[in-house]
């Protein structure tokens, strides 16, 4: 059995106020199906602003997969890897190896550090 279907969402909870809540409203479900809860200050959180990160945090990656394998990432980030590897050792296509870059370093939550006095738009 897989998760619940996205788009998933965050709100307040409306019993205390500080939780956020994270449910999926899906065309299978009349009503929101609830996913978790993310605890508010003095629980599980140091504050309100770790909390809603949190919570966003969550929300986003889930919805941001949708359709995509998440047992493939690892393996399609390490591929990204090779190719620029050989495209760097052939001398290859500077707009490739740069987008190839870019891509790794947002899958590492890096700065790309390619730099070969090339203009990069």
């Amino acid at each position: 059995m897989g998760h619940t279907k996205e788009p998933w969402k965050a709100e307040q909870s409306v019993e205390d106020g500080r939780d956020i809540t994270i449910y999926a409203l899906t065309p299978a479900h009349k009503n929101p199906r609830y996913i978790g809860r993310v605890y508010g200050p003095g629980v599980l959180s140091k504050e309100n602003d770790e909390r809603d990160a949190n919570a966003r945090h969550i929300v986003a990656c889930v919805n941001g997969c949708k359709g995509i394998n998440p047992e493939a990432v690892k393996k399609l980030l390490e591929a990204c890897k090779a190719a620029l590897r050989r495209m760097i050792s052939i001398k290859g296509n500077l707009g490739m190896r740069w987008e190839l870059e870019v891509a790794i370093a947002k899958a590492e939550s890096k700065a790309p550090t390619v730099n070969d006095g090339a203009e990069r738009s």
